[in-house]
């Protein structure tokens, strides 16, 4: 499968992810999503230091830690400065997106649809992992889905059993970062932005 068909494919990707968030977020505009109350009740009765570890990974410094150890990792496979870039753009699309829908938190402190925390976690998961995957053989594949998934899953739990989020909140920000990333991964990739068309350029013309 050439390059082409696959940033292809991933924008439209992108645009079903946008779609899905839009519904959501009309739905979260009318109040609470069905199993919102169940499933928060759930998380907050898990054990206090597991959602206080939760919480530390969900925490800004948490997430800048993660994201930096990853980039210096992986740093030959990522183009850094519009990696920063990208990753900064997502402050005023939270801030928009949760101030259009505007819906109150558990705590009532604040408008918390969608989580910015849950939608910055996954997009650098998303971007990261995406711009490094094609350098990983089977093995390490492996470990880095389940890292990740680890790593998004302990973001959520932390947000929601410690009282920051609804369920439906966390959903909609891994559905605008999954939104996101798909436009915006050819940038951070190495050969960034101008290989990447020239890659839909060649692909058109098969």
């Amino acid at each position: 499968m050439s390059a082409g068909v696959v940033l292809r494919r991933r924008g439209t990707w992108g645009w079903v992810m946008l779609v899905c968030f839009v519904l959501l977020a009309g739905r979260a505009r009318g109040g609470l999503l069905p199993g919102d109350q169940r499933t928060a009740a759930l998380l907050y009765s898990l054990p206090a230091p597991l959602l206080r570890a939760c919480a530390i990974v969900a925490s800004t410094a948490g997430i800048a830690a993660l994201g930096l150890v990853a980039a210096w990792r992986y740093r030959q496979d990522l183009r850094l400065l519009p990696l920063a870039a990208t990753m900064g753009l997502l402050l005023p699309i939270d801030a928009v997106t949760k101030f259009l829908v505007h819906r109150l938190r558990p705590q009532g402190a604040g408008f918390g649809f969608p989580s910015g925390h849950a939608m910055v976690s996954m997009t650098a998961a998303l971007l990261v992992g995406g711009a490094v995957w094609p350098a990983l053989d089977g093995r390490r594949k492996a470990w880095a889905t389940v890292l990740v998934a680890a790593f998004v899953s302990a973001v959520a739990v932390g947000l929601v059993g410690r009282g920051w989020h609804w369920p439906s909140d966390i959903l909609g920000g891994w559905l605008l970062a999954a939104a996101y990333s798909g436009w915006t991964l050819p940038l951070i990739q190495t050969g960034g932005p101008g290989r990447a068309a020239a890659s839909l350029l060649r692909a058109s013309c098969e």
